[in-house]
């Protein structure tokens, strides 16, 4: 996914709720949109843009989450948005809640999953990233893979790492972070 990318989806999302301003599935998808221009290309906007965007996201995933509670969609960018805010424990309930929502997400659990590596458990992380492969074991995500390379490192297990991190690349040879 590119910036414009992302940019061509806001804009659309927006179009969409000034059509129907009470449009929970586009409030949601916008949301996720802005956090996730924030996520993937933040190191090259400015910080007030980014502030503003993680806000924006965070508010509209919060009115739509309170029109139904239950969209799982709306989780993201709130775990996003307390991620940015360095809320650690706000970023574990929300994932939580996207787990709860969709037990058989195998991203459900990668988020998770990452939420207890960078806070220092990569036992607990290796359990879920486990249960994500598990439910898609013939393609896994690069993501999930790399997060368990990285949890393997973080426990001193190089030789694990390594293998994990290499089917990363597998999934995705172009895939930066896991280099």
């Amino acid at each position: 996914v590119s910036l414009k990318n992302l940019q061509q989806q806001e804009d659309l999302y927006r179009q969409a709720l000034v059509l129907e301003p009470n449009n929970s599935g586009a409030m949601v998808e916008l949301a996720g949109t802005l956090t996730q221009e924030v996520d993937n290309f933040g190191d090259g906007m400015d910080e007030s843009v980014q502030e503003k965007k993680m806000i924006e996201g965070h508010n509209l995933a919060l009115k739509a989450k309170e029109r139904d509670p239950f969209n799982p969609r709306a989780y993201p960018a709130i775990a996003m948005y307390a991620w940015f805010r360095h809320d650690w424990e706000g970023t574990r309930r929300a994932n939580e809640t996207l787990l709860s929502l969709e037990p058989k997400n195998p991203m459900a659990y990668n988020n998770l999953g990452y939420t207890f590596l960078v806070n220092g458990e990569p036992k607990r992380a290796i359990e879920l990233l486990t249960q994500a492969i598990n439910l898609d074991p013939k393609h896994p995500n690069q993501f999930v893979l790399l997060n368990m390379g990285r949890a393997c490192f973080m426990l001193g297990d190089n030789d694990a790492a390594i293998e994990w991190l290499q089917k990363s690349l597998e999934a995705n040879p172009g895939f930066d972070r896991t280099y």
